[in-house]
């Protein structure tokens, strides 16, 4: 038995050290990476370090992801980590559809957990109105996608678009597209890997807590905006900065504590030192300086709010109408999920920055909803993945 892990985006450093190879090779199981974001989604940012210590191959066109497919049988397993979109498996040529042809099993992981703004299958009057809103001539541009689009979705049911056989989901499905899963796959709840990245670092008590942490984005760098589709910053990265560190300035001096930023996980060491000084940069430890932290800035609507959940740290996100529809949606959000605030990046002076609490119940709500399920087990993630494909085999427990 074999695992194909499809990548929807390159394997860097931090991905790599959370896919648990490890306990693969423990339970004697053969895995291969199939590295598909040329074609899924062909402009994002490739800067990341990449992980040369797994066994990936590149899949840049359907040539080379046909001979994947020609390799794959009936006893092997067809993973896509990061889940399954709707708007990738509706095209024939698709890569879900293309390796949904093979003899293998298909399954799915999806860890994410911050609220997002992509809705799957969302109601064709929804997304009519909203066109209209943005033009007056919006409409029929929209009709004739849509007309396009069931043009598509005609030719997909004619092949008989295939069903998942396994979800494994830190708290839910989404964005696993509804129309690849049915009564006979099994969804297995797990947690998120921040759940576990959090549990492993030692808690510092209360007294200890003294300094402030910036969750970095960077911003109109950042290189998850091939991923997410739209103009995320109506502002250079430079100009991004500049405001940025003015506004770090004036809260430092406010509250009278340290601003420490926990870099990107997909950024390199020391690319982010230049443009963030004099606040000190650390690379690698966000959820250790979060948990140490009096208070969490977020410029952006990071994943790394659920360390800041865990830990019971007031998180106050930063603002500015440069910033584009996607963020602004993304703070509102988790402004309202959480019960805290958002502070314009010209505001800041305006602000109390001391005595911030926060909101247990929404923190608690927020951590049963996103990040953990109550009751669910405390295994590792891959560990309860790895336990449900040696059943699926026939394998006993190594």
């Amino acid at each position: 038995m074999k695992i194909f892990i499809v990548l929807q985006t390159p394997l860097t450093v931090h991905d790599g050290r959370r896919i648990r190879t490890d306990l693969l090779v423990q339970a004697c199981i053969d895995y291969e990476f199939i590295d598909a974001s040329g074609i899924l989604f062909p402009a994002l940012q490739k800067s990341d370090q990449p992980w040369a210590g797994l066994p990936t191959t590149l899949v840049e066109n359907s040539e080379k992801l046909q001979q994947v497919c020609n390799r794959i049988t009936n006893q092997d397993l067809v993973i896509f980590l990061g889940g399954v979109y709707p708007g990738q498996i509706e095209k024939p040529d698709s890569v879900y559809q293309a390796l949904a042809r093979t003899s293998a099993k298909l399954g799915a992981i999806n860890v994410v957990h911050i609220p997002l703004h992509i809705q799957p299958d969302a109601p064709f009057h929804a997304k009519f109105i909203r066109r209209v809103r943005q033009s007056p001539i919006a409409w029929w541009e929209f009709l004739s996608q849509r007309f396009a689009r069931q043009i598509i979705r005609m030719t997909v049911r004619e092949h008989t678009l295939r069903s998942l056989d396994f979800v494994w989901a830190g708290t839910m499905v989404a964005p696993i597209s509804s129309k690849i899963i049915n009564t006979n796959t099994r969804i297995r709840y797990i947690h998120t890997y921040d759940y576990e990245d959090a549990k492993s670092c030692q808690l510092s008590s209360v007294d200890e807590k003294g300094y402030i942490v910036l969750l970095d984005s960077m911003g109109p760098a950042g290189p998850d905006h091939g991923v997410i589709g739209k103009k995320t910053y109506r502002m250079s990265e430079i100009e991004y900065y500049r405001e940025l560190r003015a506004a770090l300035a004036t809260i430092a001096d406010s509250a009278s504590k340290e601003i420490i930023v926990a870099a990107h996980p997909r950024a390199k060491m020391g690319t982010l030192d230049s443009s963030l000084r004099p606040f000190k940069v650390k690379y690698g430890m966000t959820p250790e300086l979060i948990s140490q932290a009096k208070l969490v800035l977020d410029p952006s609507f990071s994943a790394g709010v659920s360390f800041a959940v865990m830990s019971r740290v007031p998180i106050v996100f930063l603002s500015s109408h440069q910033f584009g529809a996607s963020v602004e949606s993304g703070q509102k959000t988790l402004v309202n999920l959480l019960k805290t605030f958002k502070v314009s990046l010209c505001d800041v002076s305006k602000f109390d920055w001391n005595n911030l609490t926060v909101d247990t119940d929404s923190y608690v709500k927020y951590e049963n909803t996103f990040i953990k399920r109550e009751g669910s087990l405390e295994e590792p993630f891959w560990q309860q993945v790895i336990q449900d494909i040696r059943q699926a085999a026939g394998l006993n427990s190594p």
